[in-house]
């Protein structure tokens, strides 16, 4: 009892014990992608412009900018059913800068 015991815990021992034969491959899956790294930042232009952009928008601040204007954006929209005037902001001012945030990319 012991010896069975102990081989159904070393055999479940990463995915547990209640898992499914599927939920099983998905665990072994999703461990396997972990530990794949991939790189996602390309290699730099040969442009002057383009190097100075490609500057710009790999940066750690230009990255903090964009995510606190998404997260200023969600505020805004949210806003506009209290605060009257907030409206023609948040339909020109964001546009605008999600449209510049695309053409540098």
């Amino acid at each position: 009892l012991i010896g069975i015991i102990v081989d159904n815990i070393t055999k479940n021992r990463n995915h547990g014990v209640f898992l499914t034969p599927e939920q099983s491959e998905w665990a072994t899956q999703k461990q396997r992608n972990a530990l794949v790294k991939c790189s996602t930042t390309p290699k730099p232009p040969v442009n002057l412009w383009r190097l100075r952009a490609f500057n710009i928008v790999t940066s750690r601040r230009y990255k903090t900018f964009v995510s606190s204007i998404i997260c200023l954006n969600v505020v805004m929209y949210v806003l506009q059913k209290y605060i009257d005037g907030i409206s023609p902001i948040t339909k020109s001012v964001f546009p605008l800068l999600f449209t510049l945030d695309i053409l540098f990319k």
